[in-house]
């Protein structure tokens, strides 16, 4: 418990002290490599039981927190492009995985986890509940998420020549429930509720964060808006810091070389693949091609919608996308991983 408080202290200063350089989601940047530092000389970074338990609940309950009527709308609307998307975004999972895999010393399980367009923290809890190495898939999501947030935007920056004016898809009001203390007390709630839910599903991947957001989320839609404030975020980013930067060790550094190559076939397959989908997507069904090329950008949807906001692309469609890839990344992906992983290269 002792040390566990140090590596929480540990992951808050570095990830403020982040912020203050003005990194790339700091908190969580920060956190990692504070605590990785911390490790690596140390050996006394540690989280808990409790520490996961927390990060998959308020995981699962803000992802479900954000899928609401207005999303069931526009998931009617585009239902066939999500799926398109979807389908597109396995198949490179699969194809840049297996090549990762051939390249470097990484088994296939973790290959193929290392290439997931999901969140790093849910791909990090995904590998540490189906038996992969939790560092190395930790690593690359990092490398991953960061890249995306850098080199998509100069990327996209180039292809929109102009800003074309996307869709506007009308939206519903929520019954707001009286008080919003007493929305983020029953949101807690009901995600916890969830998250113990999940532990008679044992067999489900990263299981509590799934129950959590299919609790939420249905509470959402049916009774009344769900809300995890930014605070719980936060806090949730430092948890995450301490969790992945407590699996670095020593050992971890000296195989850094080892992944280098791994890495940059990482960003090169997503950046040519997920662009190449994007503009498919575009063209099929004549969606705007700036709102495609966000939706399609592996990397958190809340930081997807503030860098597109600055190219003036606010389509809501952005965020149903973005919605739809982070849930199958958790729901879908990992039972196609397990499948794949089970019965090739084995």
């Amino acid at each position: 418990m002792y040390y566990f408080i140090i590596t929480i202290l540990v992951s808050l200063i570095s990830g403020l002290t982040a912020k203050k350089l003005k990194f790339p989601s700091p908190l969580l940047v920060g956190g990692i490599i504070g605590v990785s530092i911390f490790n690596i000389f140390t050996s006394n970074a540690t989280s808990s039981e409790f520490n996961k338990f927390f990060l998959q609940v308020i995981s699962g309950s803000f992802i479900g927190s954000t899928l609401g009527k207005d999303e069931i709308l526009n998931i009617r609307i585009i239902i066939l492009p999500s799926i398109f998307m979807i389908l597109g975004m396995m198949i490179v999972n699969c194809f840049v995985g297996t090549l990762i895999y051939f390249v470097s010393p990484m088994d296939y399980l973790t290959a193929l986890l290392s290439t997931v367009p999901g969140g790093v923290t849910e791909t990090t809890l995904m590998a540490e509940s189906m038996g992969a190495n939790v560092s190395s898939v930790a690593m690359m999501q990092l490398v991953r998420s960061i890249g995306s947030l850098i080199f998509f935007p100069i990327l996209i920056g180039f292809m929109l020549k102009k800003n074309g004016d996307s869709e506007v898809i009308e939206t519903q009001k929520y019954q707001e429930f009286p008080h919003k203390i007493l929305r983020v007390f029953f949101t807690l709630v009901i995600g916890t509720a969830g998250g113990f839910f999940g532990y008679l599903f044992p067999s489900v991947p990263a299981s509590q964060m799934v129950f959590s957001l299919i609790f939420v989320s249905l509470f959402n839609v049916f009774a009344f808006k769900c809300e995890i404030p930014l605070p719980f975020k936060r806090a949730a980013q430092v948890a995450t810091g301490s969790f992945i930067g407590a699996k670095v060790t020593i050992d971890t550094v000296t195989s850094m070389n080892q992944i280098v190559l791994p890495l940059v076939m990482l960003m090169l397959g997503y950046l040519i693949f997920h662009t190449l989908l994007a503009l498919f997507l575009s063209k099929k069904f004549n969606l705007d091609k700036g709102v495609m090329l966000f939706s399609c950008i592996p990397a958190g949807a809340s930081d997807v919608a503030l860098i597109a906001s600055d190219y003036n692309c606010t389509s809501s469609y952005i965020a149903v996308f973005q919605i739809i890839r982070l849930i199958s990344c958790i729901i879908i992906f990992p039972a196609m991983i397990n499948l794949i992983a089970t019965n090739l290269f084995i």
